[in-house]
């Protein structure tokens, strides 16, 4: 399939995004999605894209955005689309083979850290972790504390402990 954004510039992504979409999302979903896009594929953030709408993204961001337009139109979900989502704070990296974070498990978390957080050294057990996002957001929000993230998933562990290197943010703390 060819390309039928005209250019790299922001506007014309945002029109075609938003006419490829139209049948299948709401006006403001579809804007929600292409910025998100906009922001982490190609680099430009949503006040920047809505004031500069004559920015350009690189060929290659180009080629990653109309990739993700494609994903989207199978109504492949934007988390997994991007590799990651925000979880309290802490930006959970996300494969297809884990769940992505439900809002009700985030508001859930932020209560247990609002309720815990001037307790210190906690032991903390995540059973069935998936994508880590409790165990990580606990072990980051309740200093000294002990965390540790256990799932039947030995791909869902490697997630974990990945993400975990790659962030350097728990070093100390993380056991899996």
């Amino acid at each position: 399939e060819t390309m039928r954004i005209p250019s790299n510039k922001v506007t014309d992504i945002v029109r075609i995004a938003q006419e490829d979409l139209a049948e299948m999302y709401p006006k403001e979903d579809i804007s929600s999605l292409i910025y998100a896009l906009l922001g982490r594929l190609g680099g430009i953030g949503f006040v920047k894209a809505l004031s500069e709408p004559e920015l350009t993204v690189s060929e290659s961001e180009l080629l990653k955005i109309h990739f993700a337009i494609k994903d989207l139109k199978q109504y492949r979900p934007l988390q997994y689309i991007l590799g990651s989502c925000d979880f309290v704070n802490v930006n959970i990296l996300l494969s297809h083979k884990v769940l992505i974070p439900r809002p009700e498990t985030e508001e859930m978390v932020g209560l247990i850290i609002e309720e815990n957080k001037l307790k210190r050294g906690l032991t903390i057990a995540d059973l069935g972790c998936g994508s880590g996002c409790i165990a990580v957001a606990l072990a980051k929000n309740l200093l000294d504390s002990k965390v540790f993230a256990f799932d039947i998933s030995d791909e869902a562990l490697e997630q974990t402990k990945a993400k975990q290197l790659l962030q350097q943010e728990l070093c100390k703390q993380w056991q899996c």
